[in-house]
């Protein structure tokens, strides 16, 4: 864990793939905490973003959206 994240996941590993130089990691949270004083720094689109009311990151397309969810559905165990 990261002392000092906005959130900390502990995962056990499910799936590892490898897509092209990279390798895909998909794992299942065993456990999680947040600190809601913490403002974490976002990634997006070739920008920064700050998790706030000014920096508001642009809601993804419905296509993306379900793309998303088509491939995480392979993923969830009931």
């Amino acid at each position: 864990m990261i002392r000092g994240a906005a959130m900390n996941a502990e995962c056990k590993l499910v799936k590892q793939e490898g897509l092209g130089d990279h390798i895909t990691f998909v794992g299942e949270v065993t456990e999680i905490s947040s600190d809601e004083n913490i403002k974490p720094l976002v990634y997006h689109n070739g920008r920064y973003w700050r998790l706030d009311d000014n920096n508001k990151i642009p809601r993804p397309s419905q296509e993306l959206l379900d793309k998303v969810e088509e491939i995480a559905k392979k993923y969830v165990k009931v």
